[in-house]
């Protein structure tokens, strides 16, 4: 995972952006940008729009802010501290994991929600 930070953290400095994750990130990097505004801008579908902020919020790099008053839309935001990306990491790897464990413990999977063996 780190590899892939640090290549799109790359082309984002570079400027030879690859991706339309890079360029997503490059754009928010700037200022804080809604979904709305990226799908605007690149003229793509909104799932895909938010399929890659998705990934990028898994990789810790962007976190969304909840709208406050007077917005309609929430905004994606870059995280520059790179002791927040990997709390922030972490935090959606455990939930993820939570995820699971719940569905197994719905599905009669697994026992209870502390049995961590499939972890």
């Amino acid at each position: 995972m780190q590899a892939k930070i640090e290549a799109l953290m790359q082309q984002v400095a570079s400027g030879r952006i690859k991706t339309l994750q890079g360029r997503l990130l490059a754009m928010i990097q700037i200022k804080p940008r809604t979904v709305e505004e990226l799908r605007d801008h690149y003229g793509i579908a909104h799932q895909t729009v938010t399929a890659r902020l998705s990934e990028l919020e898994d990789l810790g790099l962007i976190t969304k802010a909840r709208r406050v008053a007077g917005e309609s839309y929430s905004s994606y935001h870059f995280v520059e501290d790179m002791a927040e990306q990997v709390r922030l990491r972490r935090r959606k790897e455990a939930e993820r994991r939570q995820r699971w464990v719940d569905l197994g413990v719905r599905n009669g999977w697994i026992k209870s929600s502390n049995q961590k063996t499939l972890f």
